[in-house]
Formats: structure tokens, sequence, C-alpha cells
């Protein structure tokens, strides 16, 4: 590659809200819950930080995980809305285990230019970036 930060360059892709970037193949059921959400679509195998967009937006998504209802609904608000956020956490809802669901809460969603470190899912330096939590729904595990 050319660019000396050695960036993956995805900044061809059209739509300029939202780039969703499967972690995995991204399947039928993940794909389909994101109902009519517009979204740019990365498949990526394993993980890499630094990845450069044209997008507003960055969402980062497991390849066993899906949209719920009522999250596919708050993402276009949320993400419309031009907030002074730079990061949104979402919850996550495990299925069953022993009888137990799990819940767990993560940033996922990320404006383009926030610099992710390079083993994680995670801002580089959070101090000082602003987060906000969407309460509507959930990711949810796929069977």
């Amino acid at each position: 590659m050319k660019n000396s930060q050695n960036l993956m360059d995805f900044s061809f892709l059209e739509n300029n809200l939202l780039t969703v970037i499967v972690l995995g193949r991204g399947n039928k059921d993940l794909l389909d819950s994101f109902g009519e959400i517009s979204y740019s679509l990365i498949e990526l195998e394993k993980y890499k930080n630094n990845i450069k967009l044209d997008s507003i937006w960055k969402m980062f998504i497991y390849s066993d995980e899906m949209l719920s209802p009522e999250l596919r609904e708050a993402l276009p608000i949320f993400l419309n809305l031009k907030l002074p956020f730079d990061f949104y956490s979402l919850f996550r809802r495990s299925k069953p285990r022993n009888g137990v669901i799990t819940h767990s809460l993560s940033p996922r969603i990320f404006r383009s230019q926030i610099k992710l470190k390079s083993d994680s899912v995670y801002p580089e330096q959070i101090k000082g970036l602003r987060g906000e939590q969407i309460l509507n729904g959930f990711v949810l595990e796929q069977n």
C-alpha cells in the first residue's frame, strides 16, 4: 500500500453515514437485521484497526450477532441527530446458558476518525471522547 500508516482504504464506499464492519462473514440473519438502514458493508475475517473510511460512523458487529428490532429502529435516529458524541455503546444480550441470560455493554459505533487499539475494538484514547449508551434494544447473539 502506498499509505505510510498502513491503512486499509475503504473510502470508495458510497454510503456516507454508516459503514458496518462485520468481523467474520455476514450471514443472512445478520444482514437482514439492519432492515432499511442504509449502510456500506465490510467483512473482515480478522480485526484490523485504522480502517480508512469516508462514512461518518463505523460500527463493529460479529458474524454471530444481529440487531434487535428496537435497536434497528433507534440507530438511524441516533446517527442522524448530529449529537456531539464520538462513540455509542450498545448492550449485547446472549442466548441463555444454564438458564441465565447475560448482558454486556461495550462501545460498538465510532466516528470514523476515532483511532482504535491494534488488538481490540476500543479507542486508543478514550479520555476526552464523548460517549453515549443506546438503551433502545440489543445486539443479539444468534443461534
